[in-house]
């Protein structure tokens, strides 16, 4: 009994402690605590930062930032100027500027209805997962019938989308190929008219050239011999002259106007064929110019040189000319079957994946089950596409945005107030970006400093920058921005001009001008600089919830942020705390009151 007694106590100190080490174990594993941002709604700044010293007035010559056509010139030497005067007046000649902005405009509006599309589509997601959450008794089959259906609507979205970038882009395509085969058809007419008119002259087809037949007498006697002596060749000769004329008459009739993207093929086709007959008569000439070439007569060979001195030239120039256009033609005709093929496909997979989503319905219909997936991922996957329809929205804000930029830039206006001392172009003349336009002379103090070509893509003409001074602040316009680097070649000089400023002329401040980019901006703090390109980075990532590392590529430092232009998950949050000594073995992560373990 005794034994036994012990025994137990024995076993009970075994177990206590064995308890006790356990509890000594987890409590040794640290716990570190991190922080995060969400680089992709952060509201970050950064700055391009110079120190130079103020000026006092002087001249501004405004040049032109592209190209075009001087339109209009709206003030005369010796008015005075303010802030947005219209000066000049640019056209543009490329046409380009409207239709960017249309573009950009169409864009948009595509982007927005996607962002609309997607909006409806999660909300839908909810309440078909809120239904299954409160309806459904928790059927796997049920749950997996719904991931293929979404799976095939995902599908059937990139599906119609397919159709309809290839329309967009064979539009785009369609343009090119009508505007080349207008040019082609152009050309192929006056190479046909020049053909016909050397052929009828030589040899007196037609009663067209009678004078110039008269004239060169010879040519008239090599018909006559070519038709008294091989009256079979004399035949071709006439019937592929004949066929040249209906062809020149064929070309002719086509209206420029009639030649679209529904009827591009089928021009090509009859171009095509007008090439053959070309070349067909090409051949029968050098076949009479060899026949000729070799009789006794010694004028009729002369006749040939004669000839063969105006068609040799022209067979030369029409050959290089269907090299060229031939492989146009076959271009397009190859795309046109191309897309016929690629659409057809894709209608065909886009009433396949609605079949089987018809189907899939039924059977979800037919279907009790219940989702064990976890609403908090849901929300997750929710955002993440949220936030991408969003993403996508602004870069199409940003397009308009610059091509409406581009367009305001034929409008050539005043940055400052002064008086125009010079215009130095006539209205009609063709200008390059860079042209002197006019001279404007102010009295606003100004200062001068000079960005790199990396910093110059984050400025533009009339952008506003902060002045800071021992005496105070002010607010600066950026006035002008050279066309070219200084002697030097390292640095564009910038004038930039002060607004009701108190700061003396000649003190030294410091410029700050804002940065406006499309790229992520990451704090400088938050990264390890590997070199001057590259970058470590740590991010949270919230759908698995673990540290990711990850290297990044740097595109610029702007003063406390660096421009990268990776593309990072919406998933993914920037860890701004220290993490060089974590160990996973070791510890556990802290985030926002949660404590997450990442063995």
């Amino acid at each position: 009994m005794k034994k036994i007694v012990a025994l137990s106590l024995i076993l009970m100190l075994i177990v206590v402690s064995g308890c006790g080490s356990e509890d000594t174990v987890q409590e040794a594993k640290k716990v570190l605590e991190i922080e995060t941002i969400d680089i992709h709604t952060e509201d970050t700044t950064a700055y391009i930062t110079k120190n130079e010293k103020v000026q006092g007035s002087s001249e501004i010559v405004l040049t032109s930032q592209v190209n075009g056509r001087v339109k209009s010139l709206v003030k005369n030497i010796g008015d005075t100027v303010v802030p947005t005067s219209l000066l000049v007046q640019l056209q543009d000649t490329s046409l380009t500027a409207y239709s960017n902005v249309k573009d950009a405009q169409l864009a948009l509006q595509r982007a927005q209805l996607a962002e609309q599309t997607a909006k409806a589509d999660i909300e839908l997601q909810k309440k078909q997962l809120q239904y299954n959450l409160n309806n459904l008794d928790g059927s796997v089959s049920g749950s997996n019938t719904q991931l293929q259906l979404a799976q095939l609507e995902n599908q059937l979205i990139q599906a119609e989308l397919d159709y309809g970038n290839t329309q967009t882009t064979l539009g785009q395509n369609a343009k090119q190929f009508v505007t080349n085969l207008k040019t082609i058809k152009n050309d192929l007419t006056t190479l046909l008219s020049d053909v016909y008119t050397e052929t009828d002259k030589i040899f007196g087809l037609t009663d067209l050239y009678d004078d110039d037949y008269t004239t060169f007498n010879a040519y008239n006697n090599m018909r006559v011999y070519i038709e008294g002596v091989n009256k079979d060749l004399y035949k071709k000769l006439e019937g592929s002259f004949f066929t040249i004329e209906q062809t020149f008459n064929t070309i002719k009739e086509i209206d420029s106007n009639d030649i679209t993207e529904d009827t591009a093929v089928e021009y090509s086709s009859q171009l095509q064929t007008l090439f053959s007959d070309l070349n067909y008569h090409f051949s029968i000439l050098q076949e009479v110019f060899t026949y000729l070439g070799t009789v006794e007569d010694y004028s009729i060979r002369q006749q040939v040189l004669s000839a063969k001195g105006v068609i040799t030239p022209l067979q030369g120039k029409f050959s290089s000319f269907q090299a060229s256009s031939l492989g146009q033609l076959n271009s397009m005709e190859t795309y046109f079957l191309s897309y016929n093929d690629n659409q057809t496909i894709l209608l065909k997979k886009i009433d396949t994946l609605r079949s089987q989503i018809a189907l899939t319905k039924k059977q979800l219909d037919d279907a009790v089950f219940t989702t064990t997936l976890g609403s908090e991922r849901s929300e997750i996957g929710f955002d993440s596409q949220l936030k991408n329809s969003n993403l996508t929205s602004q870069s199409a804000r940003l397009g308009v945005e610059k091509a409406t930029n581009y367009q305001s830039k034929f409008s050539v206006t005043s940055p400052i107030e002064g008086s125009l001392v010079d215009v130095m172009v006539d209205i009609g003349q063709d200008v390059a970006a860079g042209t002197p336009l006019v001279k404007i002379i102010s009295q606003q103090q100004q200062i001068e400093t000079s960005l790199t070509i990396d910093q110059l893509k984050f400025v533009k003409v009339g952008q506003k920058v902060d002045i800071i001074s021992s005496v105070g602040s002010a607010e600066g316009t950026v006035l002008t921005i050279a066309d070219a680097a200084d002697t030097n070649g390292l640095g564009f000089k910038v004038i930039v001009g002060l607004t009701n400023s108190t700061i003396p002329t000649g003190l030294s401040v410091e410029i700050k001008i804002p940065v406006q980019e499309g790229n992520l901006l990451l704090p400088l703090n938050a990264l390890n600089i590997v070199d001057t390109n590259t970058a470590i980075a740590y991010f949270w990532d919230n759908a698995n919830k673990t540290i990711v590392k990850q290297i990044v590529t740097i595109q610029a430092i702007l003063g406390q942020y660096v421009e990268i232009t990776d593309m990072i998950p919406m998933e993914y949050s920037l860890i701004v705390s220290d993490i060089s000594n974590f160990n996973k073995d070791l510890m556990n992560i802290s985030l926002s009151g949660q404590i997450y373990s990442l063995n």
